[in-house]
């Protein structure tokens, strides 16, 4: 006789074979991607500093508006630069340093991607301290102050740049670490000195990762976003 075993199966309420452990429910980083829908990517801003990559500023070039001058210090430097301009120089947007006084307003950022290149932005506006609104002496002021750019090391480029009413972009290196370079970007507009300085620093498998063709076209869009913080 021929027999035939038949395997039944008894099946519970939710549809999943009894003896069947179910599906453990996602957590962590798996519940994230899964709430957030298949083909999804991690938002920029979480993403950015995450590794370091040349940035070459927004889609669309700064205009600068500034009123006729003389220009007040701004009250709040710190907030010259948005949060993509941030990331995209890979420091971190939350607590700056500031510093304020009668003749001189700064603001420092700093910030370490994943690949351990560390960053250092900083942004300064200077007026006379004989008198704040002179625009002679701000032009006095100029060359003695571009002259001292790439002090602690060596200049390897000086440029020209054509922001303001007389702009200098240099870059240099530093004698006490091979793996830094230092663009730094002195701006005259009537009688408002605009600095900004930006030095990253990569490892010693990296060496330097700052090269002139990135501060040429990255630090004059910097100036551009920080005369328009004018006061």
């Amino acid at each position: 006789m021929l027999l035939i075993a038949i395997g039944v199966v008894l099946v519970t309420g939710s549809g999943t074979p009894e003896g069947t452990p179910e599906a453990a429910a996602p957590t962590g980083a798996d519940a994230a991607e899964e709430e957030a829908g298949p083909g999804s990517t991690p938002d920029a801003a979480e993403t950015s500093m995450r590794t370091w990559e040349p940035y070459a500023g927004p889609a669309t070039p700064t205009e600068v508006s500034v009123g006729e001058g003389p220009h007040s210090l701004p009250e709040d430097p710190c907030a010259a630069f948005g949060a993509e301009t941030l990331a995209g120089m890979r420091v971190e947007e939350d607590d700056p340093y500031l510093h304020v006084t009668d003749f001189l307003s700064s603001c420092s950022w700093s910030g370490r991607t994943d690949d351990n290149v560390s960053v250092s932005l900083d942004l300064e506006y200077m007026v006379s301290t004989d008198d704040p609104e002179s625009v002679s002496q701000a032009e006095e002021r100029f060359g003695p102050k571009s002259d001292v750019f790439g002090m602690f090391g060596t200049r390897l480029e000086k440029r020209a740049m054509d922001i303001g009413d007389e702009s200098v972009l240099v870059y240099s290196d530093n004698r006490d670490d091979t793996t830094e370079r230092l663009a730094e970007l002195l701006i005259r507009r009537d009688n408002m000195l605009v600095e900004v300085k930006w030095g990253p620093r990569g490892t010693d498998s990296m060496g330097p990762v700052l090269t002139f063709e990135h501060a040429e076209q990255v630090m004059p869009e910097l100036g551009r976003q920080a005369l328009n913080h004018l006061g």
